[in-house]
């Protein structure tokens, strides 16, 4: 998991400066390792799982006390707090709802977003090719984003470690 989340975070084109969202944080590691690239940036990372928030939290304790990082449990499905942002990244690895509900999911993020925004999308199946639908769903993403006004990127898959690694990037207007 570690390989696939510093290949996450490596293809995020995070800035020191970034304030980054990263949606369905899971353990925290990859809160970790963003929070080693920021030097004056912060992540608000969220979870719909309090017992996986409850871990990510003891993993980047120091991160949470310094003010570099806050981990809420909260699904993206259900809006973000109105004091969170305005993010310049935001980011989801594995993160289901955003290809089953790219509509729902994308109106409770775009409002969070700065002008400039940066979105990346990252997902892997076991296999040299992502399975039957997923590029009908990443269509579907793709769609929500552009009517949001983002800058879609086209989607790009690679193969490591045997699996289908697909990246969808967006911006937003700057």
């Amino acid at each position: 998991m570690t390989t696939r989340l510093r290949f996450a975070v490596e293809s995020l084109g995070l800035r020191p400066e970034d304030r980054v969202l990263e949606i369905g944080c899971g353990h925290g590691v990859a809160v970790t390792l963003v929070c080693e690239r920021l030097t004056g940036g912060m992540i608000v990372a969220i979870d719909r799982s309090a017992k996986t928030v409850e871990f990510a939290r003891r993993r980047n304790v120091t991160h949470v006390e310094t003010g570099r990082a806050v981990i809420r449990h909260l699904d993206i499905r259900e809006g973000l707090p109105a004091d969170d942002g305005p993010f310049d990244l935001a980011f989801a690895v594995n993160v289901a709802a955003f290809r089953r509900e790219p509509h729902r999911t994308l109106a409770a993020l775009a409002p969070r977003m700065a002008p400039g925004r940066r979105v990346v999308f990252i997902s892997e199946w076991p296999g040299v090719a992502p399975p039957r639908g997923a590029h009908a769903s990443s269509d579907a993403l793709a769609t929500e984003l552009a009517i949001r006004g983002f800058d879609v990127e086209p989607e790009t898959t690679t193969i490591s470690r045997g699996a289908s690694v697909s990246v969808l990037r967006a911006t937003g207007p700057g």
